[in-house]
């Protein structure tokens, strides 16, 4: 072989590798990784019995790599426990080994992704991701595994996101990963109304569902008015929800009631009219059009006007 035959031989071998180290940092998009995450189960490298959120998210990452991942596991060795580092680029990570809780997070619209980790009482663990990605035309998602710690492995598994379902169709949804404590929420958003907060409790075994809830919120008495009120000023205990499609089903409307021997005793029903809530109207007594067609869930109001986003 000349010498010139191996210049070309090793020329050819360094465009091979950079090729292959180029195609092993390409990232996957949140619709392909929405495509692929369910089909196969993530080997865990020296998981070992009680392999923490960092471990898990690592081996979750070198299955299905993404830039916001890489950047989490990239900024956590310098971060100490509970502690996060700041980017100049208006993002953060947070890492929380203890509490089993990862994140990078910014109120600007890039990449973001939050991890979570829950015991159970069988040695098995859940871990939970919920990532999305910019200008991707998959809303953000959720992946959701059971560790074993005698393979080593995490198997896909169902989440209560699997069997929820908005109460109309036009229902936007979003998961909401624990920082602290163990619930897991689903919030339900609709176009000018109040975010439905869907609460899981964890028993160690699996989620349960606590329940809906709502925050205290802020309305107009008629459209314009300038001065508002909350619903916690009407001074009364509203057990129920509904929601009502409307001509325009980005804007559905809101009821809350209480009940009385099974027929509604108190109702106010509430829309969006150019970008303000309104109280449509109030009712003492039994609307029959409300009994026929709505129906009705069980709902808590929580102290504190929500924040808006």
């Amino acid at each position: 072989m000349t010498l010139h035959m191996k210049k070309i031989i090793l020329c050819l071998i360094s465009v091979l590798a950079l090729t292959v180290s180029t195609e092993a940092q390409e990232y996957m998009t949140t619709t392909k990784l929405k495509a692929q995450w369910r089909k196969q189960p993530v080997k865990v490298t020296d998981g070992g019995q009680t392999p923490d959120v960092i471990t898990l998210l690592k081996a979750f990452n070198e299955q299905y790599p993404t830039w916001v991942i890489s950047e989490i596991l990239k900024r956590e060795p310098a971060i100490k426990d509970g502690d996060q580092w700041e980017s100049t680029d208006d993002y953060r990570v947070l890492v929380d080994r203890k509490n089993g809780y990862a994140d990078l997070a910014s109120e600007t619209n890039i990449d973001q992704a939050e991890a979570c980790v829950w015991l159970k009482d069988n040695g098995h663990r859940i871990f939970a991701l919920r990532t999305a990605q910019e200008n991707d035309p998959t809303p953000s998602i959720l992946c959701w595994y059971d560790y074993n710690p005698e393979t080593q492995t995490m198997t896909p598994a169902k989440s209560p996101a699997d069997t929820f379902r908005p109460y109309l169709p036009s229902g936007q949804l979003g998961y909401i990963l624990p920082m602290q404590g163990t619930d897991f929420e689903i919030n339900e958003y609709y176009m000018g109304l109040p975010t439905l907060r869907h609460v899981y409790k964890w028993n160690q075994k699996q989620m349960t569902y606590d329940g809906a809830y709502l925050a205290d919120f802020e309305y107009q008495s008629i459209v314009g008015d300038p001065e508002t009120k909350t619903i916690s000023e009407s001074g009364i205990d509203w057990t129920h929800y509904a929601l009502i499609k409307t001509v325009d089903r980005n804007r559905p409307i809101l009821c809350l009631a209480t009940f009385k021997s099974d027929r509604i005793k108190e109702l106010m029903m509430f829309s969006e009219f150019d970008g303000e809530l309104v109280r449509m109207d109030s009712f003492s007594g039994q609307p029959d059009f409300l009994m026929m067609d709505v129906r009705w869930k069980k709902v808590t109001i929580l102290e504190g006007v929500e924040e808006e986003p």
